[in-house]
């Protein structure tokens, strides 16, 4: 984002991530990166506790639909890909949820 945050705002930035982090920890994610902390943030007007709730309940969502972890290896979603209409990032599958995030 290039948004220029107030120090609040940062502060709230690297409070969330700090208690999202010890969520994912639990759950042996790796860490939550900032551009995402933001998005969650901003979509809350900087409340850190209401974005918590927002995190919570889109991991919650993921894990009820059974987005948590994609196979590129198998079907349907290996001859998708070869279509050539989607674009691989090099860390997809950590950046997935901030994408899911572009289009809520």
């Amino acid at each position: 984002m290039s948004e220029v945050l107030t120090e609040e705002q940062e502060q709230a930035a690297k409070h969330f991530i700090e208690v999202v982090n010890k969520l994912r920890k639990h759950r042996c994610s790796g860490p939550l990166s900032w551009s995402c902390a933001i998005k969650f943030l901003a979509a809350r007007k900087y409340d850190v506790q209401r974005a918590v709730s927002l995190y919570e309940q889109h991991e919650l969502t993921r894990h009820r639909e059974g987005l948590v972890y994609f196979d590129t290896n198998t079907e349907p979603l290996k001859s998708e890909l070869h279509t050539g209409k989607f674009t691989i990032l090099q860390n997809w599958l950590f950046q997935l949820r901030c994408t899911v995030l572009d289009n809520m």
